[in-house]
């Protein structure tokens, strides 16, 4: 008696479980519940703090620690918008980020003594996906686009992303850049405000290209055609160094390993700082010290994001972590955590196996139906497969997200069948 109350008590619950797994990880993103560091980080002039982005339940938030990375407070008390991308004015007394609502538009936005104001144009007429101040804190550079574009579907807009510079006094707006990109980002400014250097994208591979800003500038000769497969490029305060990632492992499962790299304008050459299964982005240099700041995603490229926060000196390659410590979202760390738990790919797979196995035991008796949880799995199995050849494009997808997944469930299947085949010797 007590066993038969205990496999159909395991079986529900182990049920229930798997449903409220699934239900999360269909519904939410990886990092809707997440609360901790984000991927974004600036230094102010003088190395006098560090702004960075963090996550509360996979919204951000802006936050400002000291250089050594102790007590962080918020930088706004703005509600309703996604805060990224800080980026200090050349006195610091100001903090340039970019807002987002549930529009999907982001308008560009400084904080300064506590005060928010949405530079202009912003919202309905512009969406912003990076900026900077110049060196003379006279003007921002922004990558853009019409807003209207943006919110248009790809077969009904024609037009990319291009650099604009906003004059702070005036609000004038003039076009640097007439490309119309497919995707831009990594914006940096050179200390002689004679240049800038960005990340572009044609869809396929990322290159990192430069534009003048003055006539008769003369860019660096290793910054004239840097290589592709170059990721996060930023320019140092000098202007002398690149720090960028690239590829340098592929893993068994075709995930890739990126690391840190700095390449210096006086020899051309290239310098690898980092060697580490984590992922490294979001570099940035300090002003007064031979140190550079950088995002490490421990996590990588497991379900959601684990951000830490990377302080290196580059003539050494020593690094230590920063804790900035935010007060006031323990219980979103705790719900976090337990929501996190559950769209854990592994422990899905687990609450799957535990209750396709008592499925198989509690319908051991009967013949034909003891294989229904093998047929399921071995159809999803299939499924997943299919999926790659009917729409080529999935093919990241599939071997990402869908084939392990595909993978689990036919292994499940031949369980469930061994495990259908022995329960019916039991009594």
């Amino acid at each position: 008696m007590k066993r038969s109350f205990l496999i159909p008590a395991f079986a529900l619950l182990t049920g229930v479980l798997l449903t409220v797994s699934l239900l999360l990880s269909f519904a939410f993103d990886n990092d809707r519940f997440y609360s901790g560091m984000g991927e974004e980080a600036a230094i102010a002039p003088q190395d006098e703090g560090i702004a960075f982005t963090y996550y509360v339940q996979g919204t951000t938030k802006l936050y400002r620690t000291s250089i050594d990375g102790k007590e962080a407070e918020r930088v706004t008390s703005k509600d309703g918008i996604k805060e990224t991308a800080p980026a200090f004015s050349p006195d610091g007394s100001e903090l340039l980020f970019l807002g987002a609502s549930t529009s999907d538009i982001q308008s560009l936005y400084t904080v300064k003594n506590g005060d928010t104001e949405r530079v202009q144009p912003s919202g309905e007429k512009m969406h912003f996906e990076d900026a900077v101040y110049s060196p003379d804190g006279q003007s921002i550079y922004a990558i853009g686009m019409p807003a209207d574009e943006w919110m248009a579907t790809s077969a009904e807009s024609t037009a990319g992303f291009d650099i604009f510079e906003i004059e702070r006094q005036s609000g004038d707006v003039s076009q640097v850049t007439e490309q119309d990109y497919y995707l831009m980002n990594n914006l940096s400014v050179a200390p002689s405000g004679d240049y800038l250097m960005f990340t572009v994208s044609s869809g396929s591979e990322e290159s990192v290209e430069t534009t003048v800003l003055t006539e008769g500038t003369e860019i660096p000769a290793p910054y004239r055609q840097l290589p592709s497969g170059m990721y996060g490029a930023s320019l140092s305060p000098d202007g002398e160094r690149i720090a960028y990632t690239a590829v340098t492992n592929t893993s068994s499962n075709g995930n890739f390993q990126y690391d840190l790299f700095l390449l210096d304008q006086n020899d051309g050459q290239t310098q690898r700082m980092t060697s580490s299964a984590a992922n490294v982005e979001s570099m940035v240099f300090y002003h007064e010290a031979d140190r550079i700041l950088y995002m490490e995603d421990r996590n990588w490229p497991n379900g959601a994001a684990d951000y830490h926060l990377r302080s290196m000196d580059t003539s050494s390659g020593n690094a230590t972590t920063l804790e900035p410590e935010v007060t006031g979202i323990q219980k979103h760390v705790l719900l976090g955590a337990a929501a996190g738990f559950f769209m854990n790919n592994t422990v899905t797979a687990a609450l799957y196996l535990m209750f396709g196995v008592s499925i198989v035991f509690l319908l051991r008796r009967r013949r034909k139906a003891v294989y229904i949880p093998v047929v399921i799995s071995a159809a999803g199995s299939a499924a997943g497969y299919i999926l790659n050849f009917q729409d080529p494009w999935t093919f990241q997808l599939i071997n990402l997200a869908v084939g392990p997944a595909a993978t689990a469930l036919i292994i499940f299947a031949v369980v469930f069948w061994i495990t259908g085949i022995l329960s019916r010797k039991i009594p």
